[in-house]
């Protein structure tokens, strides 16, 4: 048990670390194989800028999409429509603005392209999300121990379903979150707020089962306590 318990929480290290989100400043999470507008704000001193290139989109495996480009003036900002977001993960944009010819300011930023175009969870929602499939996880062992080791048949089709139930939607979550990993950032239990719905009747359950767990436990030293079983 206690080394199940130990993989378990290596395992969640790991998904902590994988949901962590890129340092670079990012203009924003697209849609795949959807024309993506890059909008850049350029002042230098006080200035605003004349001109913006893009000297670099690199793919998410590190190969070039695209080579020098001009960005379009448009009153105070720049933009250029990108039209190669065909492969799943973060761009990398290298670029510069300036004014006149000998005043220039680089720039360096990211986009991620997803599968629905969902923005990928954060570093705290990523260890939250990780703690709570642990939590569900050691629910389910819990649960799954109780009904082992006590007597009645009913409660251990209760406790036993109760945790095999917990254990599937653990798992569940878990591919999800692994989907995420690899790339293909499929909505993420929309947005959050399903999986909290799910984790609230998941507690919902386990509470009444350790009630009703208590109960029985209490009335079975009650019996034996008045003599009516040994």
């Amino acid at each position: 048990m206690g080394g199940n318990i130990k993989l378990i929480i290596a395992f969640t290290i790991l998904l902590c670390i994988g949901l962590v989100s890129s340092a670079n400043p990012s203009f924003g999470v697209f849609k795949i194989n959807e024309d993506i507008e890059i909008v850049q704000l350029c002042y230098i001193n006080g200035t605003s800028c004349d001109f913006c290139n893009i000297t670099s989109i690199d793919y998410p495996n590190g190969t070039r999409a695209i080579n020098e480009v001009e960005m379009t003036k448009r009153n105070s900002d720049f933009n250029y429509t990108f039209n190669k977001s065909n492969v799943l993960g973060e761009y990398r944009i290298n670029g510069y603005c300036g004014y006149e010819a000998d005043v220039r300011k680089p720039f360096v930023a990211s986009f991620d392209v997803t599968q629905s175009g969902a923005e990928k969870i954060n570093e705290g929602e990523g260890i939250t999300l990780s703690l709570a499939v642990l939590s569900m996880i050691i629910i389910a062992i819990i649960f799954f121990t109780a009904a082992v080791k006590i007597p009645s048949t009913t409660f251990k089709i209760i406790l036993g379903g109760t945790s095999m139930t917990i254990f599937v939607i653990s798992i569940l979550f878990i591919l999800v979150i692994m989907t995420e990993l690899l790339g293909g950032y499929i909505n993420l239990i929309e947005g959050y707020s399903y999986f909290w719905m799910v984790m609230k009747v998941i507690l919902s359950i386990s509470v009444l089962g350790l009630l009703l767990f208590a109960g029985y436990v209490s009335f079975m030293y009650w019996k034996k306590h008045r003599g009516l079983i040994d």
